[in-house]
């Protein structure tokens, strides 16, 4: 019998970081950056918990999402992994695809760098 991880899925996960960051980059624009990126880090956390659950690890990890290149790595490995990671250490399709893609924006983005400098 197959059992369903506690907490959220990867999609919800997905949707939970699109409209804060989207909220976040309109406060950017209005001013209240500092103010704006401490208010979506507290309001990340709980589904970041939820998300960290799903895939294996203690929902406390949440709290590095308050040092800014384990937060980023812990919203990347929300998108990524699938559930139950912790137990099987494998990538699925879906998980494959979404690094790929990343990791094509990033490379993307540091050619573009380079060709402008």
């Amino acid at each position: 019998m197959i059992t369903r991880a506690p907490g959220i899925g990867r999609f919800a996960w997905f949707i939970w970081v699109f409209v804060m960051y989207t909220i976040k980059g309109v406060a950017d624009v209005n001013g209240l950056a500092l103010v704006s990126s401490l208010i979506i880090d507290l309001v990340l956390m709980f589904p970041l918990g939820r998300r960290l659950a799903n895939i294996g690890r203690h929902p406390m990890c949440c709290l590095f999402l308050m040092i800014p290149i384990l937060g980023f790595a812990m919203v990347i490995s929300g998108l990524i992994v699938p559930p139950n990671y912790q137990q099987h250490r494998r990538f699925d399709l879906a998980a494959k695809i979404t690094a790929g893609v990343l990791v094509s924006a990033v490379l993307l983005f540091f050619i573009c760098l380079v060709i402008q400098s």
